[in-house]
């Protein structure tokens, strides 16, 4: 971008100063306004060379702002940030006339991946002369080059996941909470503060503590008393699986194949929740965390996909499913360490296979063994995502017996 003025338009102004820091980190000098009709007044002044718009605020939506700036000038790239955008809301951004999307909570990873895209399109429509050899500007290009020399798409996506910026930052808010609950002293209100900054998270929180599955007398009107039917490690549990969503992909080739793979990690993650509460020797909390990220290498690997069909490579399905295989876990590995989602947890996301010949401790061993049962479970019960589930610890007939007890309340609680 040339011109490195943006602006940011969202009512959160938590999410605002986060957004205007990332930016100006990145060179961007960053104005303001809390709702599209300040946005209106102060673009009056002149627009700027990129626009970050909340879809839900006060007044007007942030569509409507999209469509009279896309008539007042049709190449300005407009970025709609959403926690709660679907896919009409997605459609019709689109027919707006949306440039990119960002799905909240999102971290400098996905704001660089936007900033690329956005870069490469402006590349692509003022074509320009390039030294002979050179690579062109603003190319998200993976060691090669689109014409003349062919380039193998599995070994194109290898080398991309393979980049250690593949793997996605843990949101900041989120990353707050982890470092408040590990005080002693962490009490509900500090933690149901920073959640409730969060619209996804806290209607997540809101949610899931009114299920019968927590037993709750008067349904929990806030995040406080969410967090209190909860307890503080389930809210942050619930918190991890609001932002691991995140990561699902909008829209584009891989949008369905990344929807059911987040819809079975979080089905796994709720059996594998009830199970271990019936274990002495289990966390639930923990198994949750466990059967949540265990493939969460396959969100990692399409992303890095869907990056490359968007600068106009050519990915099967196929090819990363074939993928799926043999890195899913070495990257699921690498983001639950970066994560520091704790020993277990790294374990399992790296090694949930057997192929390792690496020993696991006992409780370790435990929480692998509900995992595998409830990702057995929940393939059955919504698909399997990329891959078949590991061979579960349990007969036909048992896993018969437990999906029939655990089904209901599992489907209930990830709706």
């Amino acid at each position: 971008m040339l011109d490195r003025a943006a602006m940011v338009v969202d009512d959160d102004p938590r999410f605002r100063r986060g957004l205007a820091r990332l930016l100006a980190e990145r060179g961007f000098e960053v104005s303001m306004a809390d709702s599209a009709a300040a946005a209106v007044e102060a673009l009056k002044g002149g627009l700027p060379a990129i626009l970050f718009v909340d879809l839900e605020m006060p007044g007007a939506r942030g569509d409507r702002l999209v469509r009279a700036l896309r008539q007042i000038r049709k190449d300005l790239p407009i970025v709609v940030c959403s926690g709660t955008a679907d896919r009409d809301d997605l459609v019709m951004l689109l027919q707006a006339g949306m440039s990119d999307f960002l799905g909240k909570p999102f971290g400098r990873t996905e704001l660089d991946a936007c900033l690329a895209r956005l870069d490469s399109r402006s590349v692509a429509a003022s074509p320009r002369v390039e030294p002979e050899g050179a690579t062109p500007s603003g190319s998200l290009d993976v060691e090669g080059d689109r014409g003349g020399t062919s380039v193998d798409p599995e070994d194109l996506l290898r080398r991309a996941v393979e980049n250690e910026e593949s793997i996605p930052s843990m949101s900041p808010g989120l990353a707050e909470v982890q470092a408040l609950m590990a005080q002693a002293d962490c009490g509900v209100a500090e933690v149901a503060s920073l959640l409730e900054t969060d619209l996804g998270v806290a209607s997540a929180l809101l949610r899931v503590s009114r299920a019968p599955a927590f037993g709750s007398a008067r349904p929990p009107g806030t995040v406080r008393e969410a967090c209190v039917v909860l307890g503080n490690q389930t809210a942050l549990c619930i918190a991890h699986e609001s932002f691991a969503q995140s990561m699902t992909l909008k829209a584009g080739t891989f949008a369905a194949l990344s929807r059911v793979a987040w819809r079975n990690a979080t089905v796994t993650a709720h059996a594998a929740r009830l199970m271990a509460a019936d274990n002495d020797e289990l966390d639930p909390e923990q198994a949750f965390l466990a059967g949540l990220f265990h493939n969460v290498g396959d969100a990692v690997l399409l992303q890095a996909a869907d990056r490359l069909t968007r600068q106009g490579h050519t990915i099967e399905t196929e090819v990363v499913m074939d993928l799926s295989t043999s890195l899913h876990e070495r990257l699921g590995g690498a983001l639950a360490t970066a994560w520091e989602l704790g020993q277990a947890v790294t374990s399992i996301a790296s090694d949930h296979h057997g192929v390792s010949a690496r020993p696991l401790d006992r409780t370790t061993k435990g929480y692998l063994d509900v995992v595998r049962i409830a990702h057995h479970l929940a393939s059955d019960w919504i698909g399997p995502g990329l891959h078949r589930p590991a061979t579960p610890p349990k007969t036909v007939e048992q896993l018969d017996r437990l999906g029939e007890q655990l089904m209901e309340t599992v489907l209930s609680l990830a709706s």
